[in-house]
């Protein structure tokens, strides 16, 4: 068994900040709380959540010989960002792309370990939030915090802000004690959330939540959502910024922004072709979401801060695929009241019913 000394010396040389040991396996509550998620169907359009559950519920058949987790937690690199002249975004976007990130640190970590013990001996398989992990609970369970009502990881001393990075070890480690939950009665993560997508403690419906909608899914929000995401253009941190723990955690390690959210507004965003969409997002979290997603939120963000001086950019949207754009620039037009001559035209020409219906309503002004 490896000591805890040792495998917290290997964490910190490889970069991270916080991390904990711990058995490669949920406990009961958690497999039965995360099937019980996703036959609820809160998974939204997911559908890799449900593909995946069995290896989600039992980590043995991703790692079948491992005796260990070791989980790893890298700080969010700096506090909230907007883009020039509006538009927000998540902590965790603002840099590279976290998923390389800590795959080259869980790299370097596992070279920590062989150093440490015979490393014919040491098998070893790495996972991020890509992979069919139920990172959370299992990080719970190797003592690195607990799971707050917002649903997410919150560590002592970092609070919410922590990027996972597991690592499936043969070799056995002595394990850190479980924490015990610390919210009490605090509420302020589930009053905080803008479109109500805490149900309750610890539920979260994807198909309410901003996050989930600006990178994950590949549609429109619902009408009566879109007000309220306000000018969060990717990502979303209500709910963590809301949470005491995060307000009282250390102050976050530098590093340098990513050129991209310097240099674009999001009129930038609005006319990405393909192209420059490559060559703009490449090696940074904006690329989940791909040109039109992020065309989309850069029009519901931008109807919500009533931008009118896009509406050029916008009304260009009325002719663009898939029809989710032509939907969204319809949308966001509407709500700002201008245009209407090119939503008419633009109503003459739909074929697609859905659009056309996001049109019309546009056009009542709502």
């Amino acid at each position: 068994m490896l000591e805890r000394a040792l495998w917290e010396e290997a964490l910190a040389e490889a970069g991270f900040q916080a991390g904990g040991a711990g058995p490669p396996r949920l406990s009961r509550e958690d497999e039965s709380a995360l099937e019980a998620w996703v036959l609820a169907g809160y998974q939204a359009d997911m559908d890799w959540m449900e593909r995946t559950l069995p290896v989600r519920l039992d980590p043995g058949r991703f790692a079948p010989w491992a005796r260990s987790v070791l989980v790893a937690g890298l700080r969010t690199p700096r506090g909230g960002h907007r883009l020039p002249g509006g538009g927000r975004v998540a902590r965790y976007a603002l840099g590279r792309d976290y998923h390389k990130v800590v795959k080259k640190k869980l790299r370097a970590l596992r070279a920590t370990l062989s150093r440490m013990v015979s490393p014919a001996a040491l098998e070893a398989r790495g996972a991020v939030d890509l992979h069919p992990v139920a990172e959370r609970a299992l990080a719970v369970g190797a003592g690195l915090g607990w799971i707050g009502k917002q649903g997410q990881l919150i560590h002592p001393a970092h609070g919410p802000w922590l990027l996972l990075g597991e690592l499936f070890l043969s070799l056995e480690l002595e394990p850190a004690p479980p924490l015990p939950g610390r919210c009490g009665t605090c509420r302020a993560c589930l009053e905080a959330c803008p479109t109500g997508a805490l149900l309750a403690p610890g539920l979260v419906d994807a198909g309410r939540c901003i996050s989930y909608w600006t990178i994950e899914a590949r549609g429109l929000p619902p009408r009566e959502l879109r007000p309220a995401f306000g000018e969060w253009f990717f990502g979303c941190d209500a709910c963590l910024e809301s949470c005491p723990w995060g307000r009282e955690s250390p102050a976050a390690p530098s590093s340098p922004l990513h050129p991209l959210l310097e240099e674009f507004h999001l009129e930038d965003f609005l006319s990405l072709t393909p192209g420059k969409f490559d060559r703009k997002v490449r090696g940074t979290p904006l690329r989940r979401a791909g040109r039109a997603g992020l065309a989309r939120n850069a029009a519901i963000a931008a109807a919500n801060l009533g931008r009118e001086d896009l509406g050029g950019a916008l009304a260009g949207l009325l002719d663009q695929e898939p029809p989710f754009l032509r939907a969204a620039g319809a949308w966001a037009l509407g709500r700002l009241g201008i245009r209407r001559t090119e939503l008419e035209r633009a109503l003459g020409r739909e074929g697609d019913p859905w659009v056309r219906e996001e049109i019309e309503a546009a056009l009542e002004g709502g």
